[in-house]
């Protein structure tokens, strides 16, 4: 990629080109897209065996009343509230 200085000096076509230098090595960056999905959460979607939001919903929100009971110190609710 050519400086921004050599950049701004350019008057045709041919200057561009000369500034211009080929990849020899070229970098190819591949990945995946992940996504964390806390296991409370993958738990539940398992115990369902549906991803229709319909049936998932009420199953994830008692879910996370249950761990908000059962917990004495992280809450689900604030956790895992932006899951719902």
């Amino acid at each position: 990629m050519p400086a921004w200085r050599d950049l701004k000096g350019v008057q045709v076509g041919a200057d561009l080109d000369a500034l211009v230098v080929a990849d020899q090595n070229t970098s190819v960056v591949k990945f995946k897209n992940s996504l964390w999905i806390p296991l409370l959460v993958l738990s539940t979607i398992l115990e369902a065996k549906s991803l229709v939001p319909a049936v998932l919903i009420p199953l994830l929100s008692a879910k996370f009343q249950e761990f908000d009971r059962l917990s004495t110190t992280v809450k689900a609710c604030t956790v895992l509230r932006p899951v719902l």
